[in-house]
């Protein structure tokens, strides 16, 4: 398992979380998210790093800008 940390940029709401965590959660891989709204990070643990990679495009995808992808 990996786990991958992304800075986004645009997380301003409680609400904002919920859709990226509901988003990824759905995806085939992903074994847990955490996201933190006070620093706009999304933590990610996913099986291998083809998942992690996608993931990122589906949070850019969904409205968010990436800041950074560390793994």
């Amino acid at each position: 398992m990996e786990k991958h940390e992304l800075q986004v940029n645009g997380i301003d709401c409680i609400a904002c979380t919920q859709l990226i965590e509901q988003k990824l959660k759905k995806i085939e891989g992903v074994n847990k998210v955490a996201t933190d709204l006070e620093d706009g990070i999304v933590t990610i643990t996913v099986n291998d790093s083809e998942t992690g990679s996608f993931v990122e495009y589906i949070v850019k995808d969904i409205g968010y800008d990436v800041l950074s992808h560390t793994s």
